[in-house]
């Protein structure tokens, strides 16, 4: 019985272990540009199926009531628009986008950039590394 004990204990650490390694998830800063303030944080993650890019972008302390547009760009990739961002009243904001994208395989550089809708970058994320599939 002792032995059966320790080797469910033991098959239970190996499977949680493998979770945290097998995690697709990608989290960068988003910092701002310029005179703009604010700062937030962008979570790649890419699940499997039919959606294959999950981009998921918090935003604190930007312009109160401001509309910024989220972008995306690969290695090797032009940006790819993905939609708007609103901030409320005290410029807090979030986005999140399923995206079923033609992008694959193993980008060592990928970014998340947001701008003012007419081509001024405001904020920019680090780079990242993530494999879609």
């Amino acid at each position: 019985m002792k032995k059966l004990i320790i080797l469910a204990i033991s098959i239970m650490m190996i499977l949680s272990l493998s979770s945290i390694v097998m995690a697709k998830a990608v989290k960068l800063d988003l910092g701002a540009l310029g005179t703009e303030k604010g700062q937030g944080k962008v979570i790649l993650n890419n699940p499997s199926g039919a959606i294959n890019l999950v981009v998921q972008v918090n935003l604190k302390g930007a312009q109160p009531d401001f509309p910024y547009c989220v972008w995306i760009k690969a290695e090797g990739v032009d940006f790819i628009y993905l939609g708007k961002l609103v901030t409320n009243g005290v410029g807090n904001g979030t986005f999140h986008k399923n995206v079923e994208t033609e992008l694959k395989g193993i980008f060592n550089k990928i970014i998340v950039a947001l701008d003012d809708c007419d081509s001024i970058n405001l904020y920019w994320s680090d780079e990242g590394k993530i494999e879609i599939k």
